[in-house]
């Protein structure tokens, strides 16, 4: 299982979290290439990753073949703390990531022995899961529009954005789709129309800047707008 950070939820934010971490655990650390995995699904798991810079997408395996995005993830989440030994999900990173690699024995000495650091991990995993349990229930709205303007919103929760300004975007149009169960035209189209009301400014590449918050959120949760017309 893979949980993330949100400050919504959790007491401690990433850059506290991360200079809070035992010395020893962050002597190590590893980078990724944008769309190198991090874990693959299925392998035994030795270690944790501590992402200290970057994003992830997180997505499994399903039966008829095809995979399901399970949530995106950045700066401050723990990659790696299964309930098994082997790793249920597939992370890859999106952007350039940096991690602090802890070798599993490490966590389990260190949280033994220090009731600090066992502390500082609980209270982050428990932030952690309430985080990922609201971006899970995005795919609950049963409105593509409302799910992805909830999507965006959620995001710019995780980048402290909640109250306007650039923001940048590292998911690809078919990542997004993939995770909200959308076709990429799909939200290519409902992105262009939240810049027609003027909710949303896009940037060249993958960034953008929410320019009507109260807008976008209220239509995440359905006030306000009708519904968008499925033709547009």
């Amino acid at each position: 299982m893979v949980f993330a950070r949100e400050n919504i939820f959790a007491r401690v934010k990433a850059a506290e979290f991360l200079l809070s971490l035992p010395e020893e655990w962050r002597t190590t650390e590893r980078q990724f290439r944008p769309r190198e995995t991090l874990l693959a699904e299925g392998i035994v798991v030795r270690g944790l990753h501590i992402i200290k810079a970057g994003w992830v997408k997180v997505s499994r395996d399903l039966p008829d073949g095809g995979r399901r995005g399970v949530g995106f993830f950045g700066a401050g989440s723990i990659v790696g703390m299964e309930i098994g030994e082997h790793c249920s999900n597939s992370v890859v990173a999106l952007t350039p990531v940096v991690t602090y690699s802890v070798p599993l024995e490490r966590v389990w000495l260190q949280t033994e022995s220090s009731e600090r650091t066992l502390r500082l991990v609980i209270t982050q995993l428990a932030g952690q899961l309430a985080a990922a349990q609201n971006q899970l229930a995005l795919l609950g709205i049963v409105s593509a529009e409302r799910r992805l303007a909830a999507f965006l919103m959620s995001i710019a929760g995780l980048c402290d954005k909640t109250d306007g300004g650039e923001l940048e975007i590292p998911m690809r149009r078919d990542d997004i789709a993939e995770f909200l169960g959308m076709r990429s035209e799909t939200v290519s189209r409902r992105i262009a129309e939240f810049q027609r009301r003027g909710w949303i400014e896009l940037w060249p590449k993958s960034g953008l800047r929410i320019l009507d918050t109260p807008a976008l959120r209220g239509f995440s949760i359905g006030n306000g707008d009708d519904e968008i017309d499925p033709a547009a």
